[in-house]
């Protein structure tokens, strides 16, 4: 599989260069429509944010690597990221109506009537933005070769909702299955095209 390891890459200010053992991948998504996120990333705090990701799959399929995932970041803001391996998709997630009648994203974008969403009240929303088909490949091929890389168990959580036992299972899991408010991977995501 190709991965993009030079065009955005992050600083070593950016995750911690630790290793750790590897027992789960996390899925997560960006809450924007581009590439955007690596950029916020990189300027916030001085350069020292770490709530980062190894992997950013974007809407074409592309996959970039940002750090090495032998070390970790703050992707869900506990000590389970030692043992994690996280990977972002790029996906604005929710989406709400205007005054106008018009589909905005949590910036204030506004999208046509024509986007590609699943509808679903969860969470306090009910638009979804839905992930791509590319998006759906090039995830299935990097969670094959990352469970390989690192003799990570490949079963996958079967749900995107909140369990008190996910620190614990081993295998792939979504950011939104570690706390209630989390909104990614949302319900648009279809969990049956990642299970091989």
């Amino acid at each position: 599989m190709l991965i993009d390891d030079k065009t955005y890459k992050l600083k070593k200010t950016n995750y911690y260069h630790v290793e750790y053992q590897k027992t789960q991948i996390v899925v997560g998504h960006s809450s924007r429509k581009d590439m955007r996120h690596v950029e916020s990333w990189l300027n916030r705090r001085n350069g020292n944010y770490k709530k980062t990701s190894a992997f950013t799959i974007d809407k074409n399929g592309k996959v970039y690597q940002h750090f090495d995932p032998k070390y970790y970041s703050d992707f869900l803001l506990n000590e389970q990221d030692k043992c994690n391996i996280s990977i972002t998709l790029v996906n604005e997630g929710w989406l709400t109506i205007d005054d106008n009648n018009n589909f905005v994203d949590w910036l204030g974008h506004i999208y046509s009537k024509n986007v590609d969403f699943t509808e679903i009240s969860w969470r306090d929303y009910r638009y979804w933005v839905n992930y791509t088909e590319e998006q759906y490949e090039s995830l299935k091929e990097l969670l094959n070769y990352l469970c390989d890389e690192f003799t990570i168990n490949n079963d996958i959580m079967p749900n995107n909702v909140y369990d008190e036992n996910v620190d614990i299972f081993k295998g792939i899991t979504f950011r939104s299955n570690y706390y209630q408010e989390l909104t990614d991977v949302s319900p648009a995501f279809k969990i049956n095209k990642i299970i091989s």
